[in-house]
């Protein structure tokens, strides 16, 4: 069950709870596109997945 209310868009469980804080998706948005300048795509795929795997989520 989602903490937040998810809203209706389109995409992923993820993006509707973010959309409802616009800042916070925002600083996400940004952090992620710093990550895969710098980061090849299977190492932040590695890091994506185990995050999900620690916080017990489904990815």
């Amino acid at each position: 069950m989602a903490r937040l209310p998810l809203l209706p868009i389109d995409g992923s469980p993820f993006q509707q709870a973010f959309e409802n804080t616009p800042k916070l998706r925002a600083a996400f948005l940004q952090m992620d596109e710093a990550l895969k300048e710098i980061l090849e795509p299977e190492l932040l795929e590695r890091i994506r997945l185990r995050s999900a795997a620690n916080n017990h989520c489904e990815y």
